[in-house]
């Protein structure tokens, strides 16, 4: 187990050495327990392709993420690290295509962190997000629209997200978890989260 741990991580993460840390505001002690890297290699018919994003640890065993991080056509290996460099293999959980948010299935708990999973922000409030990738790791702005039906589960923000933000832990200002980054639609403006509130299927037994 540990060889292949390794020999993923040397996949994945052989130009992080090339990146320089990230320089903007650091993360609360809780943010950075929960905030987590996770590494794809994905098998298909079109070949190996190697991708990352991020992730949030939401109880000992379950790290929740955009779908599209972890959708692989074809065989996969997935693995989540934490940024005190804790890696364990992982499996797809639960998801929702639609909202683009999946749970993963750690084979290995990492002990000591529990989220706290407020409703949808309001219009104008400030929102951070957090990601695993050193050099993008603190985005912060403002929600600029909301989904009017709930079920939606639509944020839309103006925080400046990349590649390898995907995923990433949304909070609001009193550090409460309350969306992940997902996959941005061209039908509304602004960079896209999914509300976690409505998602009970993925929360349980966290969500109130």
């Amino acid at each position: 187990m540990r060889f292949i741990l390794c020999i993923l991580a040397l996949a994945l993460t052989a130009c992080a050495a090339q990146q320089r840390p990230g320089t903007g505001e650091p993360l609360s002690e809780a943010q950075r327990a929960a905030t987590v890297a996770v590494h794809m290699l994905c098998a298909s018919d079109d070949g190996m392709r190697s991708w990352r994003g991020s992730g949030v640890i939401v109880d000992e065993t379950t790290v929740l993420t955009a779908y599209h991080v972890a959708d692989c056509d074809g065989d996969s290996m997935m693995a989540v690290e934490t940024l005190r460099g804790v890696m364990v293999m992982a499996v797809l959980g639960n998801f929702d295509a639609t909202s683009d948010v999946a749970s993963l299935i750690l084979l290995e708990s990492i002990p000591g962190h529990s989220a706290k999973i407020a409703k949808p922000p309001a219009i104008g409030q400030v929102i951070c997000a957090e990601s695993a990738i050193p050099t993008r790791a603190r985005k912060c702005g403002r929600v600029k629209w909301l989904a009017p039906d709930p079920a939606q589960n639509d944020v839309r923000h103006d925080l400046h997200v990349v590649g390898g933000n995907s995923g990433s832990g949304v909070y609001d200002q009193q550090g409460n978890l309350v969306g992940i980054v997902t996959l941005r639609r061209t039908d509304r403006p602004g960079g896209a989260a999914a509300s976690l509130w409505a998602h009970r299927e993925l929360l349980m037994p966290l969500a109130p």
